[in-house]
């Protein structure tokens, strides 16, 4: 994402996975580090990038799961992710997840 003055103020890095489940192809998408400069926080910067990401996902990948890890005590992060519809992963402290397909959130 950029400013007026073509600075980055904020990214987040994307790995793709795929695997087999019940003789099914599966993707994942795994959302890692994402941040923003700390002049622009508190501005929607990480709401847009992970709304960027959500589409892209919804467009190219409708049937894949991301995923995500972030501290159980960063509240502000955690608190971003529910809004965007990720919820706790049932046996994995930290992860959330988010299913195109069970998608409440939609933006």
């Amino acid at each position: 994402h950029l400013d007026i003055t073509n600075s980055v103020i904020g990214a987040a890095d994307i790995h793709l996975r795929s695997f087999e489940r019940d003789t099914l192809l599966q993707m994942e998408i795994e959302v890692k580090n994402v941040r923003v400069d700390p002049s622009f926080r508190r501005q929607g910067v990480a709401t847009r990038l992970m709304e960027k990401i959500q589409n892209h996902v919804r467009e190219h990948y409708p049937s894949a799961q991301v995923c995500l890890d972030t501290d159980v005590d960063n509240f502000a992060a955690r608190a971003l992710y529910q809004t965007k519809g990720f919820q706790d992963h049932p046996t994995e402290t930290g992860k959330m997840i988010w299913k195109v397909d069970d998608d409440s959130s939609l933006s």
